[in-house]
């Protein structure tokens, strides 16, 4: 889709995180993503 500039999809800050898609759906990115954050020991 194109939204006509760039979209923030992952943020960050200190113990937080969240993202603005769907990870589960993102096939092999999106399950890297999900096992790095329950990983993640801020």
């Amino acid at each position: 889709t194109d939204y006509g500039g760039r979209v923030a999809a992952v943020v960050a800050d200190e113990n937080r995180a969240g993202t603005q898609f769907h990870v589960e759906k993102s096939q092999d990115v999106g399950l890297r993503i999900l096992a790095n954050f329950l990983r993640w020991r801020p």
